[in-house]
C-alpha cells in the first residue's frame, strides 16, 4: 500500500532531524580561556559560552544578537552556525537558510579539519529547511538601462537575477521597472520547497495618438458661406423695405379712396399724392423681389457651401474675355 505524500514528507523530515540532532549538538564548544590569552580572546570566549547557555536554555531571541556580534568579530563558521539555529528556532526560516548556505561555504573554504562538523551540521540543516521554504527565480530576456526590480519591496541586486531567491512560503510581489519602459508587477505564491520562475519582459509604453490637426476649409466653401450670409442679409432687409413701403402705399392708396372715391383722381391738389403713392408702390414691389431673391440665394448658396462634396467654380481668362465654370456633384 503506497505511503501517502504528506506522511512520506513528515518521515523523511524526522529521519533527517533525528540523524541532525548529534550532530550540531558535537560542534566545538569554546574552551576556557587558556593562561595568557589576550582579553580580547577572553572576551570572545565569554560571549560564546555565554550565547550557548542562552541557546540551550530555549533563549534564542536573547542569543541571537550575542551569535551575531561573534560572527562580526570572529567570522567563526560555528558562530554563523548558531545563528542560522537561533533563527530556525524563532520561525525565521528564510533567513536560517541563508545563513546555514553561507556556513558551508565558509567552512568549506576554512580548511581546517575541525570545522567538518560544522560543515555537516549546516547541510543536514539545509536538508530540514530547504521544504520549509520556497524559492524564487527572477529572469528577463534582456537587461535593459535604468534597471531596478524589486522583491516585496527590497532591491534585488543584478547578479543575484537567474538565481534561487529564497523566501517564506507565501504571497510575494515582484516589481520590476527600467528606463523609457512600462513598469511590470507580478503577484507569485509560493509553498514550502517549490521552487517558481517569474520572467519579467517589458514592454515600451503606448504612445498617445496625436490629436489630428483640424484640416482647413477649402476657400470655395468659406467664401460661398459668406456670400449666403450677404445674400440672406439682403433678402431680409428688401422684405422689410417692401412690407414698410407697402403700407405707407397703402396708406396713401386710402385717403386718395377717401377724398375721390372709386374715380380717378383727377383734381391737380392730389396729384403729389398719386405720384408719392405710385412711388411708394414701386418701391415696394422693388423691396419684394430683392427679397425673394436674396433669400432664394442666400439659402442655396449656403447649402453648397455647407456640403464637403461644394460645387466649384473657376474662371478662366481669354482674349478678349473669359468664361466662368461651375461644376457640382449630386
Amino acid at each position: 500500500m503506497p505511503i501517502p505524500r504528506p506522511l512520506a514528507q513528515a518521515v523523511a523530515l524526522l529521519l533527517v532531524a533525528s540523524s541532525l540532532a548529534p550532530a550540531w549538538a558535537q560542534v566545538a564548544a569554546p574552551a576556557p580561556a587558556a593562561p595568557g590569552a589576550t582579553a580580547d580572546e577572553t572576551a570572545v570566549k565569554a560571549k560564546f559560552a555565554a550565547a550557548i547557555k542562552l541557546h540551550k536554555a530555549g533563549k534564542f531571541d536573547e542569543a541571537l544578537p550575542l551569535f551575531r556580534e561573534l560572527v562580526q568579530a570572529t567570522q567563526s563558521p560555528n558562530a554563523r552556525l548558531y545563528v542560522g539555529l537561533c533563527l530556525q528556532q524563532l520561525g525565521k526560516n528564510s533567513e536560517a537558510y541563508k545563513e546555514m548556505a553561507q556556513t558551508v561555504k565558509e567552512a568549506s573554504l576554512h580548511g581546517d579539519p575541525k570545522y567538518d562538523q560544522t560543515r555537516d551540521a549546516a547541510q543536514a540543516e539545509l536538508a530540514v529547511l530547504n521544504v520549509r521554504v520556497g524559492k524564487l527565480v527572477v529572469t528577463l530576456p534582456e537587461t535593459p538601462p535604468g534597471l531596478v526590480v524589486n522583491v516585496d519591496g527590497a532591491p534585488i541586486a543584478e547578479r543575484d537575477l537567474g538565481g534561487s531567491l529564497v523566501l517564506e512560503p507565501g504571497g510575494h510581489r515582484v516589481e520590476a521597472s527600467a528606463t523609457g519602459l512600462t513598469p511590470v508587477t507580478r503577484e507569485v505564491t509560493l509553498e514550502g520547497g517549490e521552487t517558481r520562475t517569474v520572467t519579467i519582459a517589458f514592454s515600451k509604453p503606448e504612445q498617445v495618438a496625436a490629436r489630428p490637426e483640424p484640416v482647413p476649409e477649402p476657400a470655395s466653401r468659406a467664401t460661398m458661406r459668406l456670400a449666403a450670409f450677404t445674400a440672406l442679409g439682403v433678402g431680409g432687409a428688401g422684405l422689410v423695405i417692401f412690407g414698410v413701403t407697402g403700407l405707407m402705399a397703402r396708406g396713401k392708396y386710402n385717403s386718395l379712396k377717401t377724398a375721390c372715391g372709386d374715380a380717378h383722381c383727377t383734381d391737380p391738389k392730389y396729384a403729389g399724392d398719386v405720384d408719392s403713392g405710385k412711388s411708394l408702390q414701386t418701391v415696394a414691389n422693388v423691396g419684394l423681389v430683392i427679397g425673394a431673391v436674396g433669400l432664394a440665394s442666400g439659402a442655396a448658396l449656403f447649402y453648397f457651401g455647407s456640403r464637403k462634396d461644394a460645387p466649384r467654380a473657376a474662371a478662366t481668362p481669354l482674349p478678349g474675355g473669359g468664361y466662368v465654370t461651375y461644376a457640382a456633384t449630386f
